[in-house]
């Protein structure tokens, strides 16, 4: 059986000590020096693989983060665990992915379950009611956590998120300056954070022309009651802005099954601009924001919690969320 290799083989055949090749394929090596670009090849073409185990019982630091999110077939999700992973791997680190399903009691027992694998980290977007903060403030000072997009803001766990009441914001600018009138907003869950921060800046941007909303809702389900509530708030509202462009988009399904036409008898908007809002019929105006970027925030506002001993450059705020206008509103 083929031993693996070992630092030393690397060493012996590039000429350097052992140390340096330590250091080199640990990033903390002057980048400029020759040996750089000699050891990593060497590594890589003898096959070098680092012992896990052996750095994280030296380090304490298992080089492993836990992302536990609430919906892995949730492209909003996929493209911040994309930014998370990108930023990890980067700086030498592997993730975990795990999904809550949106349940609190998943969530809770993914983070245990974590825990037992000996992460060094945690990266969470809260499920839609969920209890896992107390845990999560019980392990902070052991094992660093963020929180990203879905978070908090009552507890001291760090978090990274876009405004999104600017967008929300802009939108009913928009919509009211189109001559609307009559505005409902659909919603996730009011127990989320930023699903109140979207309804607060729709809100605001209506109260500035002496309007208000009609109507607010949250989804329960997708069954009957759901298309039968659209098919209401159609004969009683102008627009619907939604939480979400996956709740816009099964808001555009339901009017149509109804003959409703978007936007001559409504109008309709979402939030994420994901990349199906080209396809809908009709394409759906939407909130843009950057989701890589804010996966990728979130990485970087872990890394400085695991390890305090270097300066992990922070990701620069995201711009404030656009409006892209498109055919389902007028």
């Amino acid at each position: 059986m083929k031993q693996s290799t070992t630092l030393k083989d690397v060493a012996r055949e590039v000429g350097v000590s052992i140390s340096t090749v330590s250091r080199i394929l640990n990033n903390k090596y002057p980048k400029e020096t020759k040996n750089v670009s000699r050891v990593k090849r060497m590594a890589s073409e003898l096959g070098y693989q680092p012992n896990r185990t052996a750095i994280s019982l030296k380090t304490r630091n298992s080089r492993t983060v836990a992302a536990i999110i609430p919906d892995m077939e949730d492209d909003f999700f996929a493209l911040a665990v994309k930014g998370i992973q990108s930023r990890l791997e980067e700086h030498g680190y592997m993730m975990i992915l795990c999904q809550s399903n949106e349940s609190a009691e998943t969530e809770q027992h993914l983070i245990e379950e974590v825990l037992s694998f000996n992460v060094c980290g945690i990266v969470i977007s809260l499920a839609r009611e969920s209890g896992a903060v107390p845990l999560l403030e019980d392990i902070l000072e052991t094992t660093p956590v963020v929180q990203f997009d879905r978070y908090d803001p009552t507890t001291a766990i760090p978090y990274v998120s876009t405004d999104d009441s600017k967008g929300t914001y802009k939108a009913g600018r928009y919509l009211y300056d189109q001559g609307l009138r009559s505005f409902g907003y659909l919603g996730l869950s009011s127990d989320l954070k930023n699903d109140r921060e979207r309804l607060e800046g729709y809100q605001q941007s209506l109260a500035e022309h002496n309007a208000s909303l009609s109507a607010v809702d949250y989804i329960d389900d997708w069954g009957d009651s759901f298309d039968n509530s659209v098919r209401l708030w159609a004969e009683q509202m102008d627009c619907i802005v939604c939480y979400n462009d996956i709740i816009a988009a099964r808001v555009l399904i339901s009017l149509s099954s109804h003959n409703i036409k978007v936007p001559d008898q409504v109008s309709v908007c979402g939030f994420d601009n994901r990349f199906f809002c080209d396809w809908l019929n009709p394409p759906l105006t939407s909130i843009s924001r950057n989701t890589f970027q804010l996966g990728e925030q979130a990485a970087m506002r872990l890394l400085q919690d695991v390890d305090k001993s270097k300066e992990y450059a922070e990701i620069p705020p995201s711009d404030e969320p656009t409006l892209i206008i498109r055919k389902s509103t007028k």
